[in-house]
């Protein structure tokens, strides 16, 4: 039988075997079963329907040989207590249903139905003529001990002492009935003759549940499961005639070994079953197996175990389990383990964990270590499906990753950005080929080319497998963009002598006092002049040397001032709060830092009238130059893209890329600080006396100082 979901939907199986591959079922008609029985090659099993009870057989092709009804008066609607014992040599069947007895006949597949009594509490078979049943009958507060002939005619044995449990069985010529409390470990033998009545009494210390009785005509066993405090011994009681106890054995049992269900007499050994194991024992107290299984998870509550062949089946309302017994081949190695394995195989396991866990925990650091350094660019880490593990903060950015946004899932969930696409095939590239590879992607994001340098390598298990990879990537754009400005910077140097011959010509021209052709020989000049600036900036850039020389900071202000003609930028008012102080620095090239900040500021007016404020002065450490407009400022979207190569507003973007440059090469920190409306000012901090220290850019979005 099998229990399935809904309160009408029990099943009945059949096949052949320990394989189930070939069972066959159906549900079963009727289907409300209460209680179910294997009877010889047939099922036997209580049903219920419109409050009528019914006890059916059925074949193992599934067919109801015979069914009728149980007699009820009226006396029962509910059924929760249902037992069914069965005798197939005399083809009877003693059926228990709360506290109704009935005996059930089976001829020619035919059912014969009989209510014996009310008020049982227990019941067996007996087989002494002209007896046919014993039972225990609860009456006015008290039990009683009766037989029951094959004439129906009572016959009271004895007063029985009741408790939670009571059980009633047969030994030769002796009635055995044992009363047990569910909360006290203790067992009253109650023992009459048929004859005589109660003969004798005694206690065992232990449940009902946990003994066995093993009777011959020499004596009687007794096997119980007794706490000892650090875990279970079998007791084994003799006793002659169930009257006198002789003598008592005891068998250690493993001590793993908890919460015991009880013990089981089949053929010639006592099963001692736990819930975390079962261990076998012989009549002459010795410890032949033992074996470990969380019967626990499969019977909360009672277990009927029945043997077969050599295969011991465990049954309950809900489960049912089959173990097999069989020789063990490696019992040497079995007991060296028992022996030994406690020490040898904890040290064992504790060496392999280390070791694993070392490589494990190296390949975890250095990974980390990778996330966690900032100049790496960006870093991310998928498994061998592709699922995004983990990436370091740039990483994210680049992804568009917050918060909120969650991992581990496949990297193309992230890649939704059209520019990503390029990214997103590399990681599936190193998904299917496994191998290591660099690749570089261009990506063209808000108009604007960026290089970036890709290195994808797979991740390797202890095993050899392949359970990931790493990919980092680094943005080559002004790497890429310096050698071009290298490449110029030579074309530069070239085009200066050009230039330089034009501009000494145009000085040179008779202008015979024509008013026109002298206003047309300035702006020549002027032209000219600009050109060769923009020349000299790319040459500055193109070349990173630097040739130090004492100078005065006020004089690296002013000269980089007096570029600017007051004809040219008429709406233009300049202020200078310039100070005395020497610097050893490259002069040509702050002057050309500065000149361009100035021409930066001038680009902010976009033509209208403003001011520009150029400042110096120094501390202890370095010297400060300040470049400051009341210009249209910038937000914060602006701020961040001001740094970036080549970033412009309408210009060649050169002149920013220069201040850094020469900045970075004296070691000191361009700091800009810029307010949407209010202007912007751009702070050059040199160290005194000059450093190599790396360029620090930061960036400030806020009031201005």
């Amino acid at each position: 039988m099998k229990p399935t979901f809904g309160e009408f939907s029990e099943s009945v199986f059949f096949w052949n075997g320990l394989r189930r591959d070939t069972a066959f079922g159906i549900p079963t008609v009727p289907p409300s079963i209460i209680f179910a029985k294997k009877y010889k090659n047939n099922l036997i099993f209580v049903s219920t329907e419109a409050n009528r009870a019914f006890i059916s057989l059925m074949d193992l092709s599934f067919k109801i040989v015979n069914v009728v009804e149980i007699p009820n008066d009226g006396g029962f609607y509910s059924f929760d207590k249902v037992n069914i014992l069965c005798d197939t040599s005399k083809n009877k069947v003693i059926l228990l249903i709360n506290d109704y007895l009935f005996l059930v006949n089976i001829q020619n597949q035919k059912i014969y139905c009989e209510l014996i009594s009310k008020n049982v509490i227990n019941a067996c078979f007996v087989d002494k003529l002209p007896y046919e049943l014993a039972f225990v009958r609860f009456e006015e507060g008290n039990g009683f001990a009766y037989l029951l002939d094959t004439v129906r005619k009572e016959k009271v044995l004895f007063r029985v002492d009741l408790s939670d449990e009571v059980s009633i069985s047969q030994y030769f010529d002796k009635i055995v009935v044992v009363s047990s409390s569910k909360y006290y470990n203790s067992s009253l033998f109650q023992i009459a003759t048929f004859s005589e009545g109660l003969v004798n009494k005694f206690w065992v210390e232990t449940r009902l549940s946990r003994l066995s009785v093993y009777a011959t005509k020499d004596g009687e066993k007794i096997y119980y499961l007794r706490n000892y405090g650090g875990g279970y011994l079998l007791v084994i009681s003799f006793f002659k005639d169930f009257r006198a106890k002789f003598s008592e054995n005891y068998v250690q049992l493993p001590s793993e070994f908890s919460e015991p269900y009880g013990t089981f007499l089949i053929g010639d050994k006592i099963y001692c079953l736990f819930r975390n194991g079962i261990c076998l024992v012989d009549f002459g107290g010795n410890l032949v197996a033992k074996d470990f299984f969380t019967f626990g998870e499969y019977f909360p509550e009672s277990i009927e175990i029945e043997k077969v062949n050599n295969f011991l089946v465990l049954s309950s309302r809900s489960y049912s389990l089959i173990l097999e017994e069989k020789n063990h081949p490696f019992w040497l190695l079995s007991r060296f383990i028992k022996n030994f394995g406690k020490i040898i195989i904890p040290l064992i396991l504790l060496l392999v964990i280390f070791y694993l866990s070392r490589r494990y925990f190296k390949q975890k650091r250095l990974l980390r270590a990778l996330i966690e350094v900032p100049t790496t660019g960006v870093v991310f880490i998928v498994d061998k499906y592709g699922r995004l593990l983990t990436a370091n903060n740039s990483g994210k950015d680049m992804l568009g990753i917050t918060e909120s946004v969650p991992m581990n899932k496949i990297f193309s969930y992230y890649c939704t950005r059209e520019y990503l696409k390029m990214l997103n095939e590399l990681v599936e590239k190193i998904i299917i080929s496994r191998e290591s590879f660099v690749q570089k992607i261009t990506f063209v994001k808000n108009k604007t080319d960026y290089e970036w340098l890709f290195t994808l390598i797979p991740l390797k298990s202890f095993t050899g497998s392949f359970k990931g990879a790493v990919i980092t990537g680094i943005d080559i754009t002004e790497v890429l963009g310096r050698q071009k400005l290298s490449n110029l910077a030579q074309l530069a140097h070239d085009m200066q002598t050009n230039l330089s011959t034009i501009r000494l010509n145009a000085e040179q021209l008779e202008v015979d006092g024509n008013t026109k052709n002298d206003e047309r020989r300035r702006k020549i000049i002027h032209q000219v002049g600009l050109l060769m600036q923009r020349v000299r900036d790319i040459v500055t850039v193109g070349r990173g040397e630097l040739v130090r020389q004492n100078v005065d900071a006020y004089d690296l202000c002013y000269e980089a001032r007096m570029e600017f003609d007051e004809t040219m930028f008429p709406n233009v008012e300049f202020e200078l709060n310039l100070q005395h102080f020497e610097i050893n620095c490259d002069k040509p090239k702050m002057i050309r830092a500065i000149r361009n900040a100035i021409e930066n500021a001038i680009k902010a007016f976009q033509g209208k009238p403003g001011k520009i404020t150029i400042s110096n002065w120094k501390d202890v450490r370095n010297a400060y130059f300040s470049i400051k407009d009341n210009g249209s400022g910038m937000d914060k979207t602006m701020l961040d893209k001001f740094l970036k190569p080549y970033f412009t507003t309408g210009g060649t973007g050169i002149g920013t890329m220069i201040i850094q440059h020469v900045i970075e090469l004296h070691g000191g920190n361009l700091k800009v600080n810029s307010e949407k409306g209010k202007g912007t000012e751009l702070l050059f901090v040199v160290p005194l006396p000059a450093s190599t220290r790396k360029t620090k850019i930061s960036q400030n979005s806020g009031k201005m100082n």
